[in-house]
């Protein structure tokens, strides 16, 4: 397995504390899986047990996007380039492979704005949020 990674940020300090952009590059990445990892993980996963929601969940989501805005990114990128992931059942003896050329996501987000309603007072508006996403040359075989 191995990869090159490039990650670069700007954080904006005036105030609180903002994430203005991050942008990362991944190129160059290869793994290889074999049975015994997935022999593994299935051997060790553990039930969950559903928790009890608290009486305050719809409060509590009405407030987390304002919460976390600071942290969300206002622009995002991530890029993943020349990527090739392989796995061996040795049971089967089957081979699977992916591959992919290039992959971009690209996102902006803007935080809920407050301006003024038809009556006076102020309004909140919604986040917005755009996401663009392209692929190229995915591949997915098994021998």
């Amino acid at each position: 397995s191995g990869c090159s990674v490039l990650v670069e940020g700007t954080v904006k300090a005036e105030g609180p504390l903002n994430v203005e952009k991050i942008h990362a590059v991944i190129s160059n990445t290869t793994i290889s899986f074999h049975d015994e990892l997935y022999n593994l993980i299935q051997k060790n996963k553990r039930q969950k047990k559903p928790s009890a929601r608290s009486v305050d969940y719809e409060d509590e989501m009405a407030t987390l996007i304002p919460r976390l805005s600071p942290v969300i990114p206002k622009i995002f990128s991530l890029r993943i380039d020349s990527t090739a992931v392989t796995c061996t059942d040795n049971t089967t003896k089957t081979n699977f492979m992916m591959s992919l050329q290039s992959l971009q996501i690209n996102s902006r987000f803007s935080a809920a704005s407050v301006h003024i309603g038809e009556n006076g007072n102020e309004v909140l508006g919604l986040p917005q949020v755009y996401v663009a996403f392209q692929m190229d040359q995915y591949q997915l075989t098994a021998g």
